[in-house]
């Protein structure tokens, strides 16, 4: 599952910012990228949720350059605490910051 970002103009980045609600655990991978698709896209970072928000510094590659699209990439998603309809793992994303 991935989520693309697209900015108001190509940037470079420090870090990015994911405020989410009732989930912990989970892996997630960052890339930069010229489009919002993964042929040619750069991992920059990764992370997984310890809390309702998680700060990602973001490595060399993703500061040098100036990037269009930031896409995160879930390879496996958080623990609900408050399932919904059964579902024990999902996503519930309120914002996404990048500096």
């Amino acid at each position: 599952m991935g989520l693309a970002v697209e900015l108001e103009e190509p940037a470079p980045l420090s870090e990015i910012t994911i405020d989410q609600s009732s989930g912990s655990g989970g892996n997630f991978n960052v890339y930069v990228s010229d489009s919002p698709s993964m042929d040619g896209a750069q991992q920059v970072g990764t992370g997984s949720f310890t809390g309702p928000q998680i700060t990602v510094p973001l490595n060399q590659a993703a500061q040098d350059g100036e990037h269009q699209y930031v896409l995160v990439v879930w390879d496996q998603l958080p623990q609900l605490t408050n399932p919904i309809g059964g579902y024990q793992y999902g996503l519930r994303i309120g914002e996404v910051a990048v500096q």
